[in-house]
């Protein structure tokens, strides 16, 4: 069993705290030597916006040549070593999403901040907010390679932030089989956040709409067949 990760990043100039973010994720997942990373991005440029499941089929592509199974890891998220290693194997076993957290601790600016200088470990600190599962499933997908073929792809249709993760979760649910979470935690650094807050621009906050409207097609999908044809971008 092979595994690497593909993480999607695209600096939009909007929040120097997500290049920050990524910077120290990229040391943190190089250190857990736990196979490649593939650093992917959406083929766009500017303030467009960010259309992740884009550059996640981008680094499918290019990883799944060479490796059985793979984490698509977002780029301000950090868990430990050992629930990876549990999310891998399962994900290796049997088809369906793995997801490798039961909790997502959302870290503080002042804490996350903290982290990144190395002045304390992520799982040292008590997050202002935890979120049990099962929402949040996208910030880390573990999955083999039968799995995507399976869904297809990720949505290429979704852009901006919020619904493409809920609207994956029931795609790989009905294709592949129910998602498995390993018992955990996650850490999530902040930044300024894509649902909520004076800097959202009008076409941000347009991009959620349409991910909204997109993501109730997914809940009117009963087969396969239709969440594929959902995948495939229709």
């Amino acid at each position: 069993m092979t595994h690497a990760f593909v993480i999607a990043f695209r600096d939009r100039g909007t929040d120097p705290l997500r290049k920050a973010n990524l910077d120290f994720v990229l040391e943190y997942v190089n250190s857990l030597n736990l196979g490649p990373i593939h650093l992917v991005d959406d083929g766009r440029s500017g303030v467009e916006q960010f259309a992740r499941h884009t550059a996640y089929n981008t680094g499918a592509h290019l990883a799944f040549q060479h490796v059985d199974v793979v984490s698509f890891y977002e780029a301000d998220m950090l868990i430990p070593k050992t629930q990876l290693v549990t999310a891998i194997e399962w994900a290796s076993q049997s088809p369906g999403l793995v997801v490798p957290f039961t909790e997502r601790h959302e870290h503080n600016p002042q804490d996350s901040e903290r982290i990144r200088n190395g002045e304390i470990e992520p799982w040292a600190c008590t997050a202002t907010v935890i979120k049990p599962k099962p929402r949040r499933t996208g910030a880390i997908n573990v999955i083999s390679q039968e799995t995507y073929n399976l869904v297809g792809q990720y949505d290429p249709t979704f852009e901006g932030s919020w619904w493409d993760d809920r609207a994956m979760h029931l795609a790989f649910d009905m294709c592949a089989g129910p998602t498995r979470w390993v018992e955990g935690p996650s850490h999530h650094l902040h930044h300024l956040p894509g649902y909520q807050g004076g800097h959202l621009t009008f076409e941000d906050r347009a991009a959620t709409t349409r991910n909204r409207r997109r993501f109730s097609r997914y809940e009117r999908a009963r087969t396969p067949e239709q969440i594929r044809h959902l995948t495939a971008g229709n």
